[in-house]
């Protein structure tokens, strides 16, 4: 078929108007998984399915960047049958040898069509009233909104199995309620009442959601009392009313909203800095949290209409963004709550979360990750509720990872993660700390373990020309933890996936004498006033070249060097290279400078680690390093 079979005529469709290739397919089993190609170019008939892939590739080219389509006039797909809770479809990805990437989704709501690729998601084509042209049956409940019976039927087959089946969600009883609920009542009133539930038990939803910049209804010392009389649903933010809808669709009486259960006081943060250290178990022990995960404000709502979209003869096509692999700041377009650094543990604690995005739901827990779509996954880079909950809360080793490495994968994907307060970085995180903590009973050093304090210190940001100062983030935690840097953090492989036998192989070089921070609240995992560490180890000096970091020990030049973008490299400044282990192939350590000239405390400004140098194995720089250091000396690091 060439180009001008991809504009044949439309009309209605039916299966005798597919070629071979396309009937083969659709003969087979979609629990098979069978594949096959599909080459446009060889259609023997004028295919509605050829026609339709040829005419959305050339639409969704330009739109997203999809460089097969542009530059081949017959591109080839591979399809592939699959089936998931009732619902059939066609997987479809492009057997190009240079997008590979590039994939598609055919289901069937009278013929649904998705075109999805994994950096920008996926585009979606309807026929609208036009008979199912490949014999699919499928639904997408959020296809019209996501509050339609379709979609809250959907949800409840989600909620009801995980309740009754998971054994790693826990089997859902009434469990110990908040400090305060918002009580919905057993009617559908106009009004809500804040409740002080005084160690009542109940099931209850709770809501993880952006703010925005718009101001809205907060709970204050003066509106306390007010809000125990009753609160007029019309005077809540969409997205709050909108929880309310969802709850008494799902028969939840009670709700957790954090800005009207907890007091927003700027003068006094007493109540705050006591809730948020409960964080852990608000989330927890809630039924369901409920993410609107594709509203930018609590003014968003948690429910969106689908664009309408642009049509190819009988068939729509309107754009589909799908649930990212991994929440990172660059899915604040489609998916702003998931570069929330708040949002990230409320997400792990929880038993049970649905996201409501833009254009379907995506359920998560602690053994499944559903999308409507079928195609929601985590990459090897992600920890998922599973690994979270095995590894962290019943701190359980297995031939994967260990605890520690699990929370240094979770330290990588926090640290990139908005705060609207620079000091909450380690109260976003406490929650996680806490259940870590409750089973492990190590002790906790403002985001790192005594009993892996050392691994856990060889962190380093990414280099890159965007990284921004983190001057001001001393005063927040010691300058040796991740909480003290701004944007992303990274460990080597080694450290967090690449198996136990990685991190125990690795050796490490300082002895520590004593670790310790002090608490600036009742949290025992929440922020710091300060902390230090001293170590027994060796210090080898450091040169400097402009504005970088050199060489070490005079002869070191093979070596890369991650600041942490906290001070000034001066000509004159006094640097030492503190070995820490070695990982692998990595020797690495941390580059301090002292306080201020003759201090004989330090602060860390960067990390560092030496490649091979004239042929040297690892041990032998080892020997090299410490020749060059000398004697061991006490380092007190702040």
């Amino acid at each position: 078929m060439d180009d001008t079979g991809a504009t044949a005529t439309w009309g209605p469709f039916d299966g005798d108007m597919l070629c071979t290739q396309w009937r083969k397919i659709l003969h087979t089993s979609p629990r098979k998984a069978k594949e096959a190609p599909i080459f446009p170019s060889k259609c023997d008939s004028a295919c509605t399915g050829c026609c339709v892939l040829l005419q959305a590739a050339k639409l969704l080219g330009p739109l997203h960047g999809w460089q097969f389509c542009l530059d081949d006039p017959n591109p080839q797909f591979q399809i592939s049958s699959r089936s998931f809770r009732g619902a059939s479809w066609l997987a479809v990805s492009s057997i190009n040898p240079v997008e590979r990437n590039a994939d598609a989704l055919l289901d069937a709501i009278d013929g649904l069509i998705s075109f999805s690729k994994q950096t920008s998601g996926p585009p979606m084509l309807t026929v609208t009233g036009t008979p199912n042209p490949w014999g699919l049956r499928g639904c997408h409940p959020s296809a019209t909104s996501a509050d339609s019976p379709a979609a809250m039927d959907l949800l409840r087959h989600w909620l009801e199995e995980c309740s009754i089946t998971h054994s790693r969600c826990g089997i859902s009883v009434d469990s110990a309620l908040p400090t305060r609920v918002l009580d919905l009542g057993f009617a559908a009133s106009g009004t809500i009442t804040l409740c002080e539930t005084n160690g009542g038990t109940g099931r209850y939803i709770c809501l993880s959601y952006c703010w925005g910049q718009a101001s809205f209804i907060k709970m204050t010392l003066e509106t306390l009392e007010v809000h125990k009389q009753g609160i007029a649903i019309g005077e809540l933010p969409q997205t709050f009313q909108d929880t309310i809808h969802i709850s008494r669709a799902l028969g939840v009486r009670y709700v957790w909203i954090d800005s009207l259960c907890i007091i927003q006081e700027e003068e006094d943060h007493a109540d705050w800095k006591r809730e948020s250290g409960r964080m852990v178990d608000v989330y927890r022990n809630s039924y369901l949290t409920v993410a609107a995960t594709g509203a930018d404000s609590a003014n968003g709502g948690c429910f969106a209409t689908p664009e309408s979209g642009v049509d190819i003869g009988p068939v729509k096509m309107r754009a589909i963004r799908h649930f990212p692999s991994t929440a990172t700041t660059g899915s604040s377009a489609s998916f702003p709550l998931l570069t929330r650094a708040w949002a990230y543990q409320e997400r792990l604690l929880a038993p049970r979360v649905v996201h409501f995005g833009g254009q379907e739901l995506v359920w998560e827990c602690r053994e499944h990750r559903m999308c409507e779509c079928g195609q929601a996954r985590y990459t090897r880079k992600q920890v998922n509720k599973s690994d979270f909950h095995d590894t962290i809360s019943e701190f359980r080793w297995d031939k994967s990872r260990t605890p520690q490495q699990t929370w240094r994968q979770m330290v990588m994907q926090y640290s990139p993660l908005q705060l609207t307060y620079a000091t909450d970085k380690l109260p976003a995180f406490s929650g996680l700390a806490d259940e870590m903590q409750r089973n492990s009973k190590q002790d906790y050093l403002a985001g790192l373990w005594m009993d892996s304090l050392i691994l856990d210190m060889c962190l380093h940001r990414p280099i890159s020309e965007n990284n921004q100062p983190s001057c001001e983030a001393v005063g927040r935690a010691p300058s040796w933890s991740w909480a003290s840097v701004d944007g992303p953090v990274e460990y080597y492989d080694g450290l967090y996936a690449a198996g136990p036998d990685h991190e125990h192989a690795a050796r490490q070089y300082p002895e520590v004498i004593a670790a310790e921070c002090s608490l600036a609240g009742p949290s025992l995992t929440g922020r710091v006033s300060h902390g230090s560490v001293e170590f027994r180890c060796f210090m080898v000096p450091a040169s400097v070249q402009g504005n970088s970091i050199d060489t070490i020990g005079g002869m070191f030049s093979n070596f890369t060097w991650h600041s942490d973008e906290r001070c000034t490299i001066e000509k004159q400044g006094e640097y030492y290279f503190l070995p820490l282990a070695r990982i692998g192939k990595y020797f690495c350590g941390i580059i301090v400078k002292p306080i201020h000239p003759g201090s004989e405390g330090f602060i860390r400004i960067g990390f560092a680690n030496i490649h091979d140098i004239f042929g040297l194995e690892i041990d032998d720089l080892g020997l090299v390093v410490e020749m060059l250091a000398g004697a061991k000396r006490t380092v007190r690091i702040v």
